[in-house]
């Protein structure tokens, strides 16, 4: 029984906010924590890691349910890339804050400092975690709580991951592991380009890796969402779509970007500056119908089209490539459930290199980061796309076994 009458109405609300999808009754780890733990927590001084898509089911953000409701204290608030509010543009550095609605200071964990200090974790009795992820492993969302699990098992603090869907899937882990030598904040740590697991899941894979590499523990615990199977899409859990960055503005777009990503490290145009980045890529010297006849050919593309733009700058992206220029391209429309974005990748880098030798470029330094290894490059161009793929089989296996002990949801089949 609650102890009041106003947390008894919003525990009989939140269960009615609950989405009803083909699978059954959806509810994430925010709506869940709100009904069922924030209580208990209630007495503790919260940091809070988030960003825009940190949101009940009701489009309200935690923190301003928490603040605004007087659930509980919230001494301070951390933003990864992109900012608290997410309209920062890729890449631009972040800085503290004080957040405008609130009045709570806001730290900035893509600025000068992406783990947090001592001193900003001082006041701070539990860190909750609450972001939407992507599924890939150059999405910098998931270094941000590397570190934050890190920096929090070294002061004693315990972290709460209020879980969400992987936008790219449950299910779908591909690419070569990174190297050591090339960890990096795209690359965090021994991780596929693709890695199949949620929010929490990657919270309790890296709090084991954190104590074996570092030999720090932390208490990671995990809220997790009611009615998710590994193959449960996004669409499929009724969640309004929420840009989880700028330049990824659809469900579509996210299931391509693990593959149409890698342009960002040659001189093709990965979309950034048009309507639909990531689904719209091109040059000026790309045949664009030409491509468009080859791209229709690869597994799982179901609709492509040519188009021309001219890249502009936004409030999502300053300075793209060829900025002004005409570009001929072309925007992939459709995918179905065959379609592997990381190998579709690696045919791309190949196709271009093939089909355009001396105007295509691959910039060697962010592109080896990317990928994770630095023999990526010359095996896929000497060797080919297929064969690439099939060098990195055993250690994607490997990884797979490992992965196993930390995942909470099964196939509900």
């Amino acid at each position: 029984m609650m102890k009041t009458g106003k947390l008894t109405v919003v525990a009989f609300l939140l269960a009615f906010i609950s989405v009803k999808y083909a699978g059954g009754t959806f509810q994430n780890g925010i709506d869940r924590f709100l009904e069922h733990d924030l209580q208990r927590y209630s007495s503790q001084r919260m940091g809070i890691v988030t960003n825009h898509t940190g949101v009940a089911s009701d489009g309200r953000h935690l923190v301003d349910i928490i603040h605004f409701e007087k659930k509980g204290k919230i001494t301070a608030i951390f933003s990864p890339e992109h900012g608290f509010r997410g309209d920062v543009a890729a890449g631009s550095k972040v800085g503290d804050m004080v957040d405008p609605k609130t009045g709570l200071k806001v730290y900035s964990l893509y600025g000068k400092t992406r783990k947090p200090t001592k001193e900003m974790l001082k006041n701070i009795d539990l860190m909750i975690f609450s972001v939407r992820d992507v599924g890939v492993r150059y999405y910098t969302y998931i270094s941000t709580l590397y570190y934050i699990v890190q920096a929090c098992g070294e002061a004693g603090i315990p972290v709460l991951v209020l879980d969400q869907p992987n936008i790219l899937g449950g299910n779908y882990v591909d690419g070569p592991i990174v190297d050591e030598s090339l960890f990096s904040f795209i690359g965090i740590t021994a991780l596929p380009m693709a890695h199949g697991m949620t929010i929490g899941e990657l919270a309790l894979f890296f709090r084991d890796d954190i104590k074996n590499r570092f030999g720090t523990d932390c208490k990671v615990d995990v809220v997790q969402m009611e009615g998710y199977h590994r193959e449960t899409s996004f669409s499929e859990t009724g969640l309004k779509w929420i840009n989880p960055s700028p330049n990824l503005r659809s469900e579509l777009a996210c299931l391509v970007y693990p593959g149409t990503c890698l342009l960002e490290n040659t001189n093709v145009s990965e979309g950034r500056g048009s309507a639909e980045p990531f689904l719209i890529f091109g040059a000026p010297f790309i045949k664009n119908k030409t491509l468009k006849a080859a791209i229709e050919g690869f597994p799982g593309v179901t609709s492509v089209e040519t188009i021309e733009y001219n890249p502009k700058s936004s409030s999502a992206v300053t300075n793209p490539k060829y900025e002004g220029k005409k570009c001929y391209g072309v925007k992939i429309t459709g995918v179905n459930s065959t379609f592997e974005p990381v190998k579709f990748g690696f045919w791309l880098i190949e196709y271009l290199a093939k089909e355009y030798p001396g105007k295509f470029e691959i910039k060697d330094s962010g592109f080896n980061l990317m990928t994770g290894k630095k023999s990526v490059k010359p095996n896929l161009l000497k060797y080919g796309w297929k064969n690439l793929v099939s060098s990195y089989q055993k250690e994607l296996e490997e990884f797979k076994i490992v992965r196993e002990k930390f995942l909470l949801y099964t196939n509900s089949r």
